[in-house]
This record gives C-alpha cells, structure tokens and sequence, in this order.
C-alpha cells in the first residue's frame, strides 16, 4: 500500500526527468509533463513579521531556518475534486540552514491530480524579490527500491538565498477523489523535525460527508458554518532520536477525511481487494502448486511457499494500482507484485482449496489504536495475510518475505497495529499478537585449556527468529568470500582477540531452523600457567547481543521484540589441571528481563551455562534508566571466573 498524501520535505539531489518550456506565456507546461503549471509572475504574499527577540530565540535554536508560515487550505467542488493551496514561507538563519532547506519538493501523482504553481520567488534582507528561474525546475520519477509507478516529485531550487533571506511558495493541487478507489483523507502532522511559527489548515465548506479530528489539545480551531480553521504558532521542532520506530505515534495530527466507522473504511477496502481476488486463478494452477499435500495446513504452506518464494516482489503501482491489487492471474503470468499483490493471489489460492484467509492492512510504524484519531485507511502502509485452519486458530504471515518459513515472517510484524479485511461486523483495529522470545540466539562454545597455556576454542552460534532474519537481510546479495571476510572481522572484534579465526556459516538458505555460524581459533601458549592460575574472561557473545538491546533514545518509546540468548561454555583441561574455585551463580531478576547463570564442575572439565531474557513490548522513555541499568548491570556480570591449580 501506498500514502498518497501530498508530502513537503527537502531534497537536493535528484535526477533531470524534463525540462521547461523556455517560452514566455500566462502561464508554462513543463514539457512531458501537462499535469504541472507554472505561472510567471506570481502575485507578491505578504511575508508574516519576526521580532528581534523571538529571531534571535530561532537563530539559537542552531536549525538553520524556520517555516514562518505553514498553510494548507482544502475545498471541494461539485465533482468531488479535492483543491488544496498550499503556501509556504521559510527564513534562513545561516548556510547551514540553506544547504538542508534551499530546495523544496512537491510530491504528486499525475494520474489523479494537477498541480498549478503559483508563485516561487525569494525575498533579500534587503527586500529584493527574485523569482525562480523555471528552467531550474526538475521533475523527477519518486523511486522507491522495487516499485515502479507514476508519482513524481518536482524540485524547486530557490534563488539568491543568503542569511536573512526568505523563500516564498504558494501552489494548488487538484485531486480527482471520485476516482480514487479508497475513502479519501488527509492527516497533518503539526510538528515537523524544524521550528514553525505559524501553521494553518483551513477547509473551506466542508462538505456534510467529511468530518475533523485533532489529537493536539494545543491546536485552536473554530468552526463557522461548514469552514474549518485550525492554527497554532512558536511549533518547536520534534526532538531528534535514535530509534524512530515508535514516533509517529507521539506526533501530534489534525485529520480530515469522509465520516465512517471502522467498518465502513474495512468494507470499502476490503470490496476493492474482493473484487480481485474473485477473478481467481487459471484452472490447474492450485494442483500444480500443492501436488500432493492432502491437509488443510500442508496445502496452506505449500501456497504460501510459492507465493513467497516463486513471485519475487516488485510492485507496478502506477494509477490506481499503487492500491488496487492485479488481478491474480495477471500476478501469476509476471511472477511478481507488490504486498497486495501477493496477498490477494494467495488468498485467492486459499479460497480455490476450500480454506479460509483474508487480508489484513497493517501499519508497520504504529503498535496502538488510541492515536487514530479518524477511522481511515490512510494509516495502514503494508498488506499481509491471516489464514484460519480451524475456527480457534488464526495464523498470520507475510508472502513478501522470501526463503523464509511462514511461522518466522509474523514475527516482523508483532504487536502492530493492524486491520482485518474481513466480512465480519465488527470490524476494529487491532493489535497483531506479540511473541514471548522473537529473537533467539543459542551460542555454544567449547574451549580446550592445554597444561601449556595454549588455547583451541570453538563457537557455534545459533540465530533463529528476529537474529536469524535480521542477520540474512544484513547480508543477503553479498558475495560469499566477502561475506566470510565480514564474519572474520566481526568474530575478531567480538573476541577482542588478535587471531585468525576460521568460519563456516550454514543453513544460510534454509527456511526452517536456525542459521549457524561457527568459527575456530587457536591460540598458541606465551608461557607455562603457574601453579595457581585465576582464569576470568567475558561472554563475549552474549554480551555483544544484549548490549544491542540498550536504550540509545531519549524522547520517544521504544519497542523490543522478546529476546532470549542463551551461552553454554564447556571448558576442557589438560590432565594436570584442577579446577579449585568457581564464580557465583547468578540470578538477577527485574522487570525488564532476567540473567541466570549456573556452573557445573567436573574432574577436569566445567560448563558455564547463562541465560538472558527479556520480555517483547514497549518501552517508555521514562524508564530507558532503569532498562539501560538492568543491562549495565547484566552485562558487568557477564565474567566468567575460575581458579586453577595446577599439580606438578
């Protein structure tokens, strides 16, 4: 699935699609491009004023700019053709500021709406105009890795721009919304990662089909007749964090969009993906892909296999299409498609072998219903697939992600929130289910101790879950010498040690079980060990994995998967070594996660068995303390300690 919002963001450095019309009318055509119109000489908007003291607080804040003005006016026409004029207006404190903001990009998507500019100029401190140069205007194919489709971006590159100065940008769109096939609506977010001074959203007759929300308590709006207008003013920029994952939900949001209930946004999506699945698959298709399996279940993963592993993902999203699905047979003959396009081919496989799945929209940067502040669709970015064996059962997976089993895929997109497109009535939000231990990793080691100090050790380490998928999307495509040498390297890191290992990964390729890299290094004796010899050495394993878990953020929540890492260390010795002390057992509980440790000794041997969990879900930004303790704490009593003694 596709947003297609219109979006405002800075980008510089992009590819020439066309070039403008050098012609001098009321108005230009880029072209190749009918849908874009550029005026050449815009109407003069007044500039909103700054005082000294609050430019000064601004220049301060060390951004580089700030939006002095953010408007967003919506009306409607009879036709349903959705007019939104947007102006702009933006300060420059410094180059640095210049340098991320001097460029502005308009996002579209020609097959549904124009875009008419209508004034783009710049204002000197000295309060010269000057206007941007329509030959400078790029318009660009918006790529994303994968997906092909018609939405553009247009580049303006403002002129003259020097500290002081302020660009000015006013344009309209207009979005055909009757020929859109989803519910239309429109979110703004009302803190941007810069400061503004002053935003506006404004709707203008608001026709009696369409409705706000806001989850801003700081947003003044009022309400005359239908017309809408919204401001707020000295907006400070979203704090700047690590982990973003969970932000979007702390981000304040106005919405505008048609009034429907959850069940009405799940009907008319779930009618557009229908209709498509309906068309069903060429006769023979389903024999030829689940030969003999004769269960529901083996039929099931059968499908899902092929979906998966036979239709590569690549999505065609031009038009409609960035959220109507292809029909199945037409995804078949390809052998490729999009999340939705996968989805429905194999739900209308499912439906062919008499079993029960349905697609379920998820929104992959949400894990809570309560900031959906307006039932719509706009929130869900990705499609994946639910399937019903018995009545009591419901299994979820993502045919998008290949070679990999269909039980493992649902851990990518635990405690999501997500929408079942099903013929239910009682169709609401919901949270996708969490997993105990996501992310696993078994580390095995055996470590030789000659009676010349010499060392021979060799690991195993064990990825499954989350470590296994992250580890083959980290190094999928490399080329397997390559690959090895990066094994190497961070084998020699981890072990802070100055050998040469030698590794081996297997089951890289597998779907099912875990993958296995082990590695094997010899270090030769520098001198004899003593008559008593204390041995301590770190985990390194386990601490190299736990410690990815600490909370680098300081704003906004976190999420953690479910972990479970687990250290056996056998040790073996020479025959004249004894082992006389051994460190403590371990058992550190807190509500973030457990470490247990056990030592069994043996005449000459000793294991060192270690456990790590913690649980899956959020984490919020109050307690990064105490969890970043926990893990400080854990992984300071990591040492493994045991004294030797040697009989001569």
């Amino acid at each position: 699935m596709t947003d297609v919002a219109h979006r405002i963001s800075f980008c510089a450095l992009v590819l020439a699609f066309g070039i403008v019309n050098p012609f001098t009318t009321r108005a230009t055509i880029l072209d190749g491009a009918p849908w874009l119109e550029l005026f050449n000489a815009g109407h003069e908007i007044p500039i909103p004023a700054l005082t000294q003291l609050r430019s000064e607080a601004l220049e301060n804040m060390e951004f580089g700019f700030t939006d002095l003005l953010a408007r967003s006016a919506l009306s409607w026409e009879a036709d349903g053709t959705v007019i939104e004029r947007i102006t702009l207006i933006r300060r420059f404190f410094d180059a640095d500021g210049i340098d991320r903001a001097g460029e502005i990009t308009i996002f579209a998507m020609p097959s549904h709406e124009s875009i008419r500019i209508g004034s783009a100029y710049t204002v000197t401190p000295d309060g010269v105009r000057i206007d941007l140069d329509k030959r400078s205007i790029q318009v660009t194919d918006d790529v994303e890795p994968r997906i092909f489709s018609g939405r553009k971006k247009v580049v303006l590159p403002f002129p003259g721009l020097t500290t002081g100065a302020t660009s000015v940008l006013s344009y309209t769109t207009r979005f055909r919304a009757t020929d859109w096939p989803m519910p239309w609506a429109r979110s703004f977010q009302l803190q941007l990662s810069h400061p503004i001074e002053r935003m506006e959203i404004v709707a203008k007759s608001l026709p009696a089909r369409m409705t706000w929300r806001s989850s801003d308590t700081d947003l003044s709006c009022t309400t005359s007749g239908r017309d809408l207008h919204c401001k707020k003013t000295e907006i400070a920029p979203l704090p700047p964090d690590i982990d973003l994952t969970m932000a979007l939900e702390q981000i304040p949001t106005v919405s505008i969009g048609e009034r429907l209930s959850w069940q009405e946004v799940s009907d008319r999506v779930g009618r557009v993906v229908q209709r498509q699945i309906d068309k069903g698959v060429p006769t023979g298709t389903l024999e030829k892909i689940i030969r003999t399996a004769d269960s529901g279940d083996a039929q099931w993963e059968a499908m899902f296999r092929f979906v998966a592993d036979d239709v590569r993902y690549l999505g065609l999203e031009h038009g409609n299409s960035a959220v109507v699905p292809h029909a199945p047979a037409s995804t078949l003959e390809k052998r490729y498609g999009d999340c939705k396009d996968k989805v429905t081919l194999l739900v209308a496989l499912a439906r062919e072998a008499g079993l029960k799945a349905y697609p379920v929209l998820v929104a992959t940067d949400r894990f809570e219903s309560n900031p959906l502040i307006l039932p719509s669709s706009i929130y869900f970015n990705h499609m994946i697939v639910c399937f019903e064996p018995n009545p009591n059962a419901v299994r979820c997976g993502d045919p998008t992600l290949s070679n990999t089993a269909s039980a493992d895929t649902a851990l990518t997109f635990a405690g999501q929130l997500a929408l079942p497109l099903t013929a239910t009535r009682d169709a609401e939000p919901i949270i996708l289910p969490t997993f105990d231990r996501s992310w696993s990793v078994g580390i095995e080691t055996q470590t030789k101790i000659g009676c010349d100090g010499g060392v021979s050790r060799h690991t195993e380490r064990h990825l499954a879950g989350l470590a296994k998928l992250y580890f083959k999307a980290s190094y999928d495509g490399i080329e397997p010498s390559m690959r090895n040498r990066f094994i190497v390297n961070e084998t020699k890191r981890v072990a802070n040690s100055s050998a040469l290992p030698r590794v081996e990964l297997s089951d890289f390729r597998e779907r099912r079980g875990p993958i296995t890299i082990a590695d094997w290094t010899e270090i030769p004796s520098v001198s004899n060990l003593p008559t008593e010899y204390d041995h301590v050495e770190q985990d390194p394993w386990l601490v190299n994995y736990a410690s990815t878990f600490r909370a680098q953020n300081q704003t906004y929540p976190i999420w953690n998967p479910g972990v479970e890492i687990r250290s056996i260390h056998r040790f073996e010795f020479c025959e004249e070594l004894e082992i006389r002390y051994t460190g403590p057992a371990l058992d550190l509980v807190t509500d973030f996660g457990t470490l247990r440790r056990e030592y069994e000794k043996g005449s000459n041997r000793l294991v060192v068995d270690s456990t790590f969990n913690m649980p899956s879900g959020a984490i919020e930004a109050d307690q990064f303390d105490k969890l970043n303790h926990f893990l400080n704490e854990s992984l300071a009593q990591t040492l493994i300690w045991f004294e030797l003694r040697r009989d001569r």
